[in-house]
């Protein structure tokens, strides 16, 4: 008997430990600050807060996108205006769309009324890296995303001429899809854009009701079309997001609905107007994934922000109160850090919220650790299995006096 009992605290312990680290883990609580409003650094104002990006270091970017100006929130709170309406000083800024820093701390804008892009060092210098010449022969208007590639390239959405480019890091620039999409479907407004860990760029054909992969080697295909999942249409494709897996997270703001494709082609609808059962979603559009595969997706319409586990389990992690002092109006855009922390722009209400999980995760490791009494870090997984063998221990403990007592 105490052998069986030995035997499954060892099954146990192996399976707590071995257990998969993006496994479903229910239900999360959050704090809620408010760390942007109308106010901006109190000298320059915020208007529409059109989107969001944070770096390794816990910056977080963000452009004003009537107010003109770009916006740096240090992890301390104090917020610097890092870019203004004079642009570099020779080329405009004007209606600042999307944002994406790289990984050595440099930030892309995107000026959709003043058709260009603009790179600001960590030093502050100001460079127009993209203006309405395009490539040369191929026009840019109206710039909306912009993401960066893992070698440095820069992509850019232009909606007005319907078209993608690429900039790699010694300035040349090179149009990589346009109006023709992948020869047979047709691209109309490229709004969303992502990149995958292999180069893959993705970009949302928003009134063409579909999504195209463009290859390294240039090859163009359709990803995911009308269809949506056999059964539920994508219909306006905005915003996408890819996990570490390669699964490819899609929001649809006008069927109500968030998709998913897998890397093999499986589609399923992972979001619906339903929500989570008591709180409804209506015009989901920013999405963001963190690094145990949680979804996070905001309702513009509905005023809220959901988040999707692994399993599949819906919760509305924030409303329309937002902190409870400060309003949540028209979610636009989220982005997630690697540490678990959720980052929400309001675009009615011009604020940004900032969500951090409690208990709070470890600096660098995301969700996966939890800080224990004395101060150290330790594994979510560790302390599962110390906690196992903890229960197992005091019931074979119990169960060999009970042996004793009746022999």
């Amino acid at each position: 008997m105490v052998l069986g009992l030995l035997s499954f605290a060892a099954l146990a312990a192996v399976a707590a430990l071995f257990a998969p680290a993006n496994a479903d883990d229910g239900e999360k609580s959050y704090t809620i600050t408010q760390i942007l409003d109308a106010s901006g650094d109190g000298t320059h104002p915020l208007d529409y807060p059109a989107d969001i990006a944070v770096d390794g270091d816990g910056n977080v970017y963000v452009p004003g996108g009537t107010s003109d100006n770009v916006f740096k929130i240090m992890p301390s709170g104090a917020i610097t205006q890092i870019l203004d309406a004079s642009g570099d000083g020779t080329n405009a800024l004007e209606a600042p769309d999307g944002i994406a820093v790289d990984r050595h701390g440099n930030v892309y804008v995107t000026g959709g009324l003043s058709h260009n892009v603009f790179r600001i060092t960590p030093a502050g210098e100001v460079t127009e890296i993209l203006d309405r010449r395009g490539d040369g022969t191929h026009a840019l208007a109206l710039p909306s995303s912009v993401v960066i590639g893992h070698d440095g390239d820069v992509y850019v959405t232009g909606l007005g001429h319907i078209n993608v480019f690429r900039i790699a890091p010694d300035g040349a620039i090179t149009q990589i899809l346009d109006r023709h999409g992948d020869g047979t479907h047709e691209l109309r407004d490229p709004y969303g854009i992502a990149i995958d860990d292999d180069g893959h760029v993705y970009v949302t054909g928003t009134n063409a009701g579909k999504v195209f992969r463009v290859a390294p080697d240039g090859t163009v295909v359709r990803y995911l079309g009308g269809i949506g999942d056999g059964t539920h249409v994508l219909d306006a494709p905005q915003q996408l997001a890819i996990d570490a897996s390669g699964n490819l997270y899609v929001t649809d703001d006008t069927s109500n609905a968030v998709f998913r494709r897998t890397p093999g082609g499986a589609v399923t609808r992972i979001l619906d107007a339903g929500g989570d059962g008591a709180n409804r979603l209506a015009g989901p559009f920013g999405v963001a994934v963190d690094v145990a595969e949680n979804v996070y997706v905001t309702g513009h319409r509905s005023d809220n922000v959901f988040r999707i586990s692994p399993g599949g389990t819906v919760t509305q992690i924030l409303g329309a109160s937002g902190d409870g002092i400060h309003a949540l109006e028209n979610p636009w855009r989220i982005a997630v850090d690697e540490d678990g922390h959720i980052y929400v722009t309001s675009v009615t209400s011009d604020n940004v919220f900032r969500l951090t999980p409690t208990p709070a995760a470890v600096p660098g490791t995301g969700s996966g650790r939890l800080a224990d009494p004395g101060g150290s870090s330790v594994p979510a997984r560790v302390w599962a299995l110390m906690a196992t063998l903890s229960v197992l221990v005091v019931g074979i403990g119990i169960r060999l006096a009970r042996i004793r007592l009746t022999s």
